[in-house]
């Protein structure tokens, strides 16, 4: 028999999640609310990845390229057209998309290392375009637009606390919309090209289809991250769109698990945590951070959250 954590345990251990999101604004000061925050959308991204990582077994290196667009747009909304919070949200999710789309058009008719060598492509290829159209990206000083008083609904202004109801809220969201996404009918099919590709391909399933289809949903919740990474920071500079960040992004995917939907936001807490006390005692704090992530892929091949589910699944 399985051995499962009981039901009314996983409702406490939610509960005390949700409700400890819901105050923290009033419980802990200004810095930790935006750490929070930082946790909440890079967490976002890497479940964004991991549709498509963790259910197709594609590793992508060019998800910032997407996150950075949907960034990108919203600022541009903002500053050129003069849109509000939902103009930015809107057309930074359809620019982020947009651009996945671009990038999966190419990059699923090839597997492998071909794959991973595309999505690099187009990632240091919308780099260069970000440093280099000065006019329009503000190159390396990037663009700042400030977001304060930008109103969501009226009466309800963009401040500290506002924006971070409206972080955890979209997270949460996202987090369920993905959820329901992998347990679809849809789902199961990545599930099963990821298995075994061929196969399903020989049961009449248009797997490229499928694998772009999933690119852009992936894309769309990227950019959503993206344009709250946006909101967050009132700036956007080409880092958002970088390589280091695209490898980041993955490594927390690996910490937490691929395949699972908890893994992506417990891996991107997890090293957001450990960089931040390790970072206070020495400025090597990468060459630790190497060493943990290196411990875990040795030891937990699977992820600390997979790892976690094996514990509780033992026959």
């Amino acid at each position: 028999m399985k051995k499962r954590l009981p039901i009314l345990v996983k409702v406490l251990i939610a509960s005390a999640l949700v409700s400890f999101f819901l105050f923290a604004p009033k419980l802990l000061s200004t810095f930790y609310v935006y750490f929070l925050m930082e946790i909440m959308i890079w967490g976002l991204l890497a479940m964004s990845l991991n549709l498509i990582l963790g259910y197709l077994n594609l590793v992508s290196f060019g998800h910032a390229a997407i996150f950075g667009s949907g960034a990108y747009a919203a600022a541009f909304t903002m500053t050129l057209l003069g849109g509000g919070f939902w103009q930015a949200l809107g057309v930074g999710i359809v620019a982020a998309a947009l651009v996945a789309w671009l990038i999966g058009f190419f990059s699923t008719r090839v597997g492998g290392i071909a794959y991973i060598m595309v999505t690099l492509i187009f990632c240091f290829s919308v780099f260069l375009l970000a440093m280099s159209a000065t006019e329009i990206t503000g190159g390396e000083n990037g663009i700042y637009s400030s977001v304060k008083g930008l109103e969501v609904i009226r009466g309800l202004s963009l401040d500290r606390k506002p924006l971070y109801y409206v972080v955890f809220i979209l997270t949460a969201l996202s987090f369920f919309l993905l959820r329901r996404i992998v347990n679809s009918p849809f789902g199961r099919v990545l599930i099963a090209i990821r298995e075994n590709e061929e196969r399903v391909r020989f049961m009449g399933y248009r797997v490229k289809n499928f694998k772009l289809f999933a690119s852009i949903l992936s894309g769309a919740f990227a950019g959503l991250a993206g344009v709250l990474y946006f909101f967050m920071n009132s700036f956007v500079s080409p880092e958002a769109v970088g390589l280091p960040l695209s490898t980041e992004v993955v490594v927390w995917c690996l910490v937490g698990g691929t395949g699972t939907m908890l893994g992506p936001i417990v891996g991107t807490a997890l090293m957001l945590v450990i960089i931040q006390i390790i970072s206070t005692y020495t400025k090597f704090y990468l060459l630790f951070v190497g060493i943990i992530l290196v411990l875990v892929v040795a030891f937990m091949p699977e992820g600390v959250v997979g790892f976690m589910k094996n514990k509780f699944s033992k026959e």
